[in-house]
C-alpha cells in the first residue's frame, strides 16, 4: 500500500501544548480532541472497545475524564507512562474511525503499541496503515540513540516528519526486508542495488535477540558488490563486528544542529573458484 505523503508535524494548540498529527494517503494520525468525545462513545457502544477496556455500557460517564487525561498524557510526552493515545481520522469524510497509541506494561517495564478500528470502519485496511505510520513515528521520536546523542540532537532527527511518500518509493526500488513476530513489526532494512544500505531499524522491544543479524544477513547476501553503509555512533560497533570497516567520519546537519555519524564499508568476499 503506497503512502501519498506525510506532514508530520506537531502543530500549536490553544493552550499552548504540542498537538501531534501524522498523515497518510487515508488518513490522519493526531491529538485526541475534547470533541472527538462523541465519536469514542459510539465506537464504545458498538462494542469496538470492549477488548480493551471491558464493558463500555457506561463509557458516556467516563470518556470525558478519558479524554482529558489523554490530552494530559501527550502533554508529558512519556510513553513510559501509562499511556498515549491518538485519535485516527478518514481524511475525506472527516470521521474519527479509531485510535493508535501506546501502553506501558510495568511488569515487563515494556512499552506496545495498541489500536482500534470502530466495527463500522473495519475491513478497510484502515489498521494496517494508521500502525505503520505510527510505528515509524514512535520508532523514531523515542528512546533510539538516547545514550550516544544528546536531547537537541535527538529534538532535530527525530522531529516526527518521516517523508512516506520518499520511503514507500526507496523500499519499492530497494531490496528490503521486513522481520515480523506474531502481529507485530520488530525491525526492517533495505538496500539498494548499488549496494548501499540505507534503513535497519530494530523495535526497541526486541533489541538484542539477533533481528538486526538476520535482516542484515538476508540484505548483504542479495548484492555482490562492497556494502556501504553510513552507522550511527550506536550502530557502529554491530558494523564492525559484522566486518566493516570505517572510511571516515562525517557530520550531518540539521536545522543548525550537527550529528556524527561513519561511512562504513564491508567488501564482498570473491568465491574461490
Amino acid at each position: 500500500m503506497g503512502f501519498e505523503k506525510d506532514i508530520g508535524y506537531f502543530d500549536e494548540c490553544e493552550e499552548g501544548t504540542k498537538n501531534m498529527l501524522l498523515e497518510t494517503k487515508r488518513l490522519i494520525v493526531r491529538s485526541i480532541l475534547p470533541t472527538d468525545e462523541k465519536a469514542f462513545i459510539n465506537m464504545a457502544a458498538d462494542g469496538s472497545l470492549w477488548e480493551i477496556y471491558g464493558d463500555c455500557s457506561e463509557c458516556h460517564i467516563w470518556m470525558k475524564e478519558f479524554i482529558s487525561e489523554a490530552i494530559r498524557l501527550e502533554a508529558e510526552d512519556n510513553p513510559c507512562q501509562e499511556y498515549l493515545a491518538f485519535a485516527i481520522e478518514d481524511k475525506v469524510k472527516h470521521l474519527v474511525v479509531g485510535s493508535v497509541g501506546s501502553t506501558y506494561y510495568e511488569d515487563f517495564m515494556e512499552v506496545g503499541v495498541s489500536y482500534f478500528i470502530g466495527a463500522d470502519h473495519r475491513g478497510n485496511g484502515y489498521a494496517a496503515e494508521a500502525l505503520k505510520c505510527f510505528i515509524e513515528y514512535l520508532f523514531a521520536k523515542y528512546q533510539i540513540n538516547v545514550k550516544d546523542y544528546t536531547k537537541e540532537q535527538l529534538d532535530v532527527w527525530a522531529t516526527g516528519q518521516i517523508d512516506l511518500e520518499k520511503w514507500n518509493q526507496s523500499f519499492c526500488e530497494n531490496d528490503s526486508i521486513v522481520a515480523v513476530e506474531g502481529k507485530i513489526i520488530v525491525g526492517f532494512g533495505d538496500i539498494d542495488r548499488t549496494g548501499y544500505l540505507d534503513r535497519l531499524y530494530v523495535h526497541k522491544d526486541y533489541q538484542r535477540k539477533g533481528i538486526a543479524t538476520a535482516i542484515c544477513n538476508e540484505l548483504e547476501g542479495r548484492v555482490h558488490q562492497t556494502v556501504v553503509t553510513h552507522a550511527s555512533i550506536t550502530a557502529r560497533p554491530f558494523f564492525e563486528k559484522r566486518g566493516y570497516q570505517v572510511l571516515r567520519e562525517q557530520q550531518i546537519e540539521r536545522q543548525g544542529i550537527f550529528l556524527k555519524n561513519f561511512i562504513m564499508e564491508k567488501e564482498r568476499q570473491t568465491p574461490i573458484m
